[in-house]
């Protein structure tokens, strides 16, 4: 097989999937902080709660990235599927 530029372009994708996870649970710590006091009193509390907030949206973000991913790499178009690979 050869190397194509496609496959260079997936390392732009794959980091790529960490931001939006971040930017989602960046989201969930800043609304953690107009939450009472029980919760928004220590970083622990603030930290389980955002994370507990997130974490389906940060689980369905990475399995759309990952679907995408494979479901290029099942393609007839050789071009699109080297994307996915």
């Amino acid at each position: 097989e050869t190397f194509t530029f496609m496959q260079i372009m997936i390392v732009y994708i794959v980091l790529g999937i960490g931001p939006d996870d971040i930017f989602v649970f960046c989201d969930a710590w800043k609304q953690s902080r107009a939450q009472p006091s029980s919760i928004s009193g220590s970083l622990e509390t603030r930290f389980e709660w955002s994370w507990l907030r997130a974490m389906k949206a940060m689980f369905v973000t990475s399995l759309t990235t990952c679907s995408a991913f494979v479901l290029t790499s099942l393609s007839d178009v050789p071009i699109i599927a080297s994307f996915g690979t």
